[in-house]
């Protein structure tokens, strides 16, 4: 992974400044929402990408918002949604939905409507602001199976409020490739309205299978909200995560740390696992200031090895320790200390344990192969343990894996000092906020939704997060307490909204289990998302070993997603998310026919290089690129294209095109267009903020980068660690270039000073909610 490193200015200094954009000819198109209803509500929709608040004007949406339709673009085995909404402009009393099948006309395939799933939304009130630049309001979270929504006579809407009928695509990984339409009916006040239905079915799965690692805890106040505190509960609590690709920390609700516990929680594990999207168990500690208590680990890795041995099946392989909780901020150096060297010890205790016993376990299971139990024993050997810390050089010899906040692994140079960690964990409890990625109610959903994909870009293994299902009020002065009401009040914890609960209790509503919340919905999004990568990612590498050239999938990858993060930020909106996942469900496909993109090489100056390996009897069609270069290599050929955009009449979109089972696929990437450049002098006087105008002056080029014309120096305030010298500017030129038909904005910053520097740059389009940072590189 990149190293990243950011400085501040310390005193006052000079900036040279010039910017030039490169501009494609593709332009964004809007469809305008539905005309109001002679009845006085009208149906619209929008992504499901973007919350649309209960009592926010439509019109503040204008910019996401269509006709009233359902459209999703899914791979095989993935959960897509689509939502239609209402907004009442006189009360809307009642409304109904009918779900129909779905045909592909291509080939008369039908799509059930069992695989479509309704709810009707709810909406959390959030009184006071959180995340920079949010509003207060009635939010959407909770997704209430729309029959119990009729149930409870909430299938209505009050004057002047929005409400979302939210649907959850499932489709079959037997599902045959197509396009399939139809229609569904929503019935608003006995006015029966047909609403468009179209879902593309991609000829690629997502992975069963769950290949993410992750604790989200489960044993959080669970029992305050659904008032009963049995093992079935906490049962419902644990498959419902699996459903979201998500695992607990723990499987059981109690624990006297005696054998017969360790039996269960082992009979547990094997019940559960039986589900592929278990991805980690959690191995209880019984955790002391002196480390582990004396013999509970090894207690219970021998129960869960001798399970596995029993069954044939590797539980093992799965399990991981929750170490000590955050030891930097709560001052816990020497219990950590202790607890990994106890931690060390019975994991040594139990291995030793399997190899001293070997022949008597294995005459006593005569099913297991000698093969098997070797791998078990290494795989005890495997076992690692999860500290909830960003780095630090006093803990290093301490812990086993880091943990750290999403921010903290970007701050500084932390994402340098985690580049030689085999294993890497994410870490999410109340910080950080917005930009970083969050759960929070008020923050967007592709916030959650990108944890997935940071996790594939940056190599990270797992995600720890601190509870979803924390149904109480936390006081700082006086604990936990119950709430009158679970659903209206999204401040749990220390007033950070939706903070320790992703479910919601369903009791209420006769549910026998937890309700999820759309944000949810959006976590699992990202890890169907990720699973794609993964097999790129395998793939990729699998190829490179066969033809002896190293490259691998990252490369692809990280140019796919270039426009959604910045660090760890997430600066994506809906139109350029749709935009990567369109690219990436396309790449996914295309790569099944064995071809892979080598490298990749875009200079911001308007020059673009693809090379591609085309295995032997593999036919590629390439439109938009001028082959420059091949080489053969074992079993194929590398051919590299290239694209100079600064030439006239360059195409905007360039595209790759083969045949995959029999059926054309392809994968189209856009191609930055012209450079359209703003001179410095044009800049001159146009800058505010922490400006020394009278020092702020035109330079020759020719003195600074060798190049002709003018640069604008900008002399700045002095500023600190804590207070920054900040800057604004708005100029014609600069907005009529950085427009919908912009691909890439570069910022040219010639520093000539010899403090250290951190600089960052923000660009705030109308639309979006956070303003945007560019990476800026220091050299």
């Amino acid at each position: 992974m990149e190293k990243r490193v950011k400085k501040y200015i310390k005193s006052a200094s000079c900036l040279m400044f010039s910017v030039a954009f490169a501009v494609s000819g593709v332009s964004c198109k809007k469809n305008d929402p539905q005309t109001e209803s002679e009845t006085g509500y009208t149906l619209w929709s929008a992504p499901t990408t973007e919350k649309i608040l209960q009592d926010v004007d439509m019109a503040e949406y204008k910019e996401v918002s269509t006709e009233a339709q359902l459209s999703v673009d899914t791979a095989k085995n993935e959960y897509e949604s689509a939502q239609v909404l209402i907004t009442a402009n006189t009360a809307v009393q009642n409304y109904t939905v009918s779900v129909s099948d779905l045909v592909c006309e291509e080939n008369d395939s039908v799509y059930s409507k069992d695989n479509i799933s309704v709810f009707n939304m709810k909406y959390c009130n959030m009184t006071s602001s959180w995340n920079e630049g949010t509003r207060v309001g009635w939010y959407p979270d909770a997704i209430l199976p729309f029959e119990k929504a009729v149930e409870a006579q909430e299938n209505k809407v009050s004057e002047g409020k929005n409400q979302s009928v939210y649907f959850s695509f499932n489709t079959p990984d037997t599902q045959a490739t197509g396009v399939y339409t139809g229609t569904v009916t929503l019935t608003v006040d006995g006015e029966e309205n047909e609403i468009p239905v179209s879902v593309r079915v991609r000829n690629v799965t997502v992975n069963e299978e769950v290949h993410n690692k992750s604790f989200f805890l489960t044993h959080w106040y669970t029992y305050l909200g659904e008032y009963d505190s049995t093992q079935a509960t906490l049962d419902k609590y644990t498959k419902a995560l699996f459903e979201y690709r998500l695992a607990p920390a723990t499987l059981v609700v109690d624990t006297a740390y005696k054998q017969e516990d360790a039996d269960f929680y082992a009979e547990k594990a094997y019940e559960l696992c039986a589900n592929e999207k278990c991805s980690t168990i959690g191995i209880p500690t019984n955790k002391s200031s002196s480390g582990i208590a004396k013999g509970v680990m090894t207690m219970y890795i021998k129960a869960l090895a001798l399970k596995s041995i029993e069954t044939d099946y590797d539980l093992i392989s799965k399990c991981y320790v929750y170490g000590i909780d955050e030891p930097i901020q709560n001052g816990a150096l020497e219990k950590t200390k202790a607890f990994a060297a106890t931690f060390y010890s019975q994991r040594d205790e139990a291995k030793e344990y399997f190899l001293n016993n070997k022949e008597e376990i294995l005459s006593n299971n005569p099913s297991c192969s000698a093969q098997f139990y070797d791998e078990l024993v290494e795989a005890i050997d495997n076992i690692r343990f999860i500290t909830t810390t960003k780095w630090a050089e006093e803990y290093v010899d301490y812990v086993d894996i880091w943990c750290p906040h999403f921010n903290t692994f970007e701050s500084g140079e932390a994402t340098g000092l985690y580049d030689n960690e085999d294993k890497m964990w994410f870490y999410g409890c109340l910080t950080p906020k917005a930009p970083y990625p969050t759960y929070h109610v008020d923050d967007t959903l592709l916030s959650a939704r990108m944890v997935g994909w940071l996790q594939s870009i940056y190599n990270v293994e797992g995600n720890l997060y601190w509870a979803v299902n924390n149904f109480a009020r936390y006081e700082s002065d006086s604990g936990y307490s119950y709430l009158d009401e679970y659903y209206d009040n999204p401040n749990h914890f220390n007033y950070v909204p939706g903070e320790g609960f992703l479910f919601y209790p369903g009791k209420k509503y006769n549910v026998d289990g937890p309700i999820a919340s759309i944000r949810l919905e959006a976590i699992r999004d990202g890890y169907e998302e990720y699973e794609l990568f993964y097999n790129l990612q395998k793939q990729y590498e699998n190829t490179s070993q066969q033809i002896g050239v190293p490259f691998a999938a990252n490369n692809t990858i990280e140019a796919l997603a270039s426009g959604l993060y910045t660090g760890m930020k997430v600066t994506a909106d809906t139109q350029s998310f749709a935009s990567a996942r369109e690219q990436l469900l396309s790449l996914a496909e295309f790569s099944q026919s064995g071809v892979c993109f080598t490298d990749y090489v875009d200079n911001g100056e308007g020059n673009i290089q693809y090379s591609v390996y085309i295995p032997d009897g593999v036919n590629v069609e390439v439109a938009g690129l001028t082959k420059q270069a091949e080489q053969s290599v074992s079993g194929g050929e590398i051919l590299t294209y290239v694209a100079d955009m600064t030439k006239e009449g360059a195409a905007s979109i360039a595209e790759f095109s083969t045949s995959v089972n029999g059926e054309t696929v392809s994968v189209q990437f856009k191609l930055s267009g012209k450079v359209v450049k703003v001179e410095g002098e044009k800049l001159q006087g146009l800058f505010t903020g922490s400006v020394v105008e009278e020092e702020t002056v035109l330079v020759d080029a020719l003195s600074v980068n060798g190049e002709s014309g003018k640069l604008l120096q900008i002399s700045l305030t002095a500023a600190t660690e804590s207070a920054r010298a900040r800057l604004t500017i708005s100029n014609e030129d600069v907005i009529k270039a950085f427009d919908k038909t912009t691909d890439k904005a570069v910022f040219n910053w010639y520093y000539a000073g010899t403090d250290d520097l951190k600089l960052n740059v923000y660009v705030k389009q109308k639309q979006s909610t956070y303003p945007r940072e560019l990476g800026a590189q220091i050299t």
